[in-house]
Parts: structure tokens; sequence; C-alpha cells
């Protein structure tokens, strides 16, 4: 319990930090602060309260159009948004761990016949994405997604909770 209030104090003071820091210089990109510090901004939003993401959302979609951000990062920010907000992603990009079942799995995907194009549609480079779902022992096959979303739900396992 003690590490895990230590990990939200954390998270908070990283949060007024980096809010802070990018409401007064606006989105630093690597060209300003390097490949780490831009990845680290990211993070500490990306695992923000729903409120300061909704609060930052346009910033983000802004430094990508403006290719201060890659479009794998504006997916990872707007799927996390969406499955906080409890609707499907978009990318599929955001995964969950059962411990029954003992592996990662999607979260549920607005339209996952079309998920392929909709990452080409941004600009996600395939190679980035498949290497993403590597690191999970994972790649992205339409029929088993439909196939484990159908087991899932037999198993009546929602987002994480067994």
């Amino acid at each position: 319990q003690k590490r895990s209030d230590d990990i939200r104090k954390s998270d908070s003071l990283n949060v007024l930090l980096v809010t802070k820091i990018i409401d007064r210089y606006g989105w630093l990109g690597t060209n300003e602060i390097g490949y780490f510090g831009m990845q680290t901004i990211f993070m500490v939003l990306q695992h923000a309260d729903l409120a300061t993401q909704e609060k930052y959302l346009p910033m983000i979609r802004d430094a990508f159009h403006n290719k201060k951000l890659s479009p794998f990062y504006l997916a990872l920010f707007e799927d996390r948004l969406s499955i906080k907000k409890n609707k499907y992603q978009i990318y599929g990009t955001q995964l969950f761990f059962s411990k029954q079942l003992g592996r990662h799995f999607f979260f549920p995907i607005y339209h996952p016949e079309s998920t392929v194009e909709k990452r080409k549609n941004i600009g996600i480079d395939t190679l980035v994405y498949n290497d993403y779902l590597r690191s999970f022992n994972l790649n992205w096959q339409l029929e088993k997604f439909l196939s484990y979303s159908a087991l899932l739900f037999r198993k009546n396992i929602r987002h994480g909770s067994q």
C-alpha cells in the first residue's frame, strides 16, 4: 500500500511540474528537449488523470500536426483517453493483462476490421507498432482479436479485472 501511495504522490508531482512547463512553453518536441525529454513529458501526460488528459488533448493533437509528436504517440494518447472514458479504442494500442488467462489482451477496439487502415491513415509505421506489440508477446491479427474477444466475453473477463 505504501508503495502505491508513493507512486501516486510522485505521479501527482510530475503532472504538476510537466503541466507548468508546457503551459509556459507549449509542447516541447525532440528539437527543443531531445527524445527522452519529449518522451518523459508525454509519458507523464499519458498516465495523468482524465481531466488533465482532456485538457492537453488539443495540445497533443497540435504537436502531432506540427510534426513534434509521432503518430504512434498520438494513437497511444487517444486510445488511453477513450479507454478511461469507457469507450472503444481506435488504433489498438491499449492492452490489459488477464491474471486468469496469464496473458495480455487488447481493450475493445472500435471497428477492429479497419484498425490497420486507421493506423496507416495517421502515419503509424507498421514496424513500430509490431515492435510495441511484441514487447507484450502479441501481434495484430484480426481473426485472433475477434476470437479472443469472444473468449473474454464467455469467461466474463472485462478490462483486466480478472
